[in-house]
């Protein structure tokens, strides 16, 4: 009988050590970011006003909020950056083409990012509601006549494709851009934990995927831009996306090879 004890408490105690060390991987990769602010966000020149939101599940959302020097702008751009880093760094450049372009330039802070509050990081999903709740503000703040462009890279861009397909969209976002967009969540994780931990990354990407669709409510092999781009019908400007990539085959107004100039002036 103490056999059978000694094998149920060892039994147990393997499990437990199972889900506490995926509960572990899945905080490293989908937790609280705390990234420390890059040189590029510290430098970032010009005033600004700090605006608060509130997103669908009570998460405090934070932006900064660039208007031209002579008053509000004719035209809008939501910045969306990428995983783990800000806008001050994802758009340095860009920053000062829509300034000079006389654009209204809000620049979102994901959630678990910058100063928006938050735990969790669904690599695109979550973030893209909140792309649409930042859109509305800027309908709100700036009116239904001024257009709306909407800029992601990485994170940022993937969360754009899937708010792009959003019905909740409003009408005056008429433009996008999408650089460096991954076709799938689950890809992406697999990829990275392949490449981490070999052979075991079978075993790990099940049980994170549970915590990651307990979280956030979405399974992250669900996550996949064929769910979302045949949906689109803004014009998308894709940047350094590979030619094979889904999100450009499959969205109907898909444009590449453009220069991002031209195509804001268009």
């Amino acid at each position: 009988m103490q056999y059978f004890w000694a094998a149920l408490i060892t039994l147990w105690l393997v499990v437990a050590v199972y889900f506490y060390v995926n509960y572990v991987i899945f905080h490293k990769y989908f937790g609280k970011a705390g990234c420390k602010k890059s040189k590029a966000e510290q430098s970032a020149g010009g005033d600004y006003e700090r605006i608060n939101i509130t997103a669908a599940d009570e998460i405090i959302l934070t932006a900064k909020l660039f208007t031209p020097e002579n008053g509000d702008g004719a035209k809008s751009v939501l910045l969306s950056h990428g995983y783990r880093t800000s806008g001050e760094a994802d758009f340095e450049k860009e920053l000062e083409l829509y300034s000079s372009l006389g654009y209204n330039i809000l620049v979102m802070e994901h959630r678990c990012h910058g100063k928006s509050a938050g735990d969790i990081v669904s690599m695109g999903i979550t973030e893209s509601y909140d792309v649409v709740y930042w859109c509305k503000w800027l309908e709100l703040r700036f009116g239904t006549g001024c257009p709306i462009v909407v800029h992601g890279k990485g994170m940022g861009g993937f969360a754009i494709a899937v708010a792009l397909a959003s019905p909740e969209l409003p009408q005056n976002v008429e433009k996008a851009v999408a650089e460096n967009v991954y076709d799938s969540v689950f890809k992406v994780f697999s990829d990275t934990m392949q490449n981490k931990y070999g052979f075991w990354c079978k075993v790990i990407i099940p049980t994170v995927n549970m915590f990651y669709r307990l979280n956030t409510g979405f399974d992250m092999r669900d996550a996949d831009i064929k769910r979302f781009a045949k949906k689109i019908n803004v014009p998308v400007l894709f940047i350094n996306t590979e030619k094979t990539s889904q999100a450009v085959t499959l969205t109907k107004t898909a444009v590449c090879d453009v220069e991002l100039k031209k195509y804001l002036e268009e």
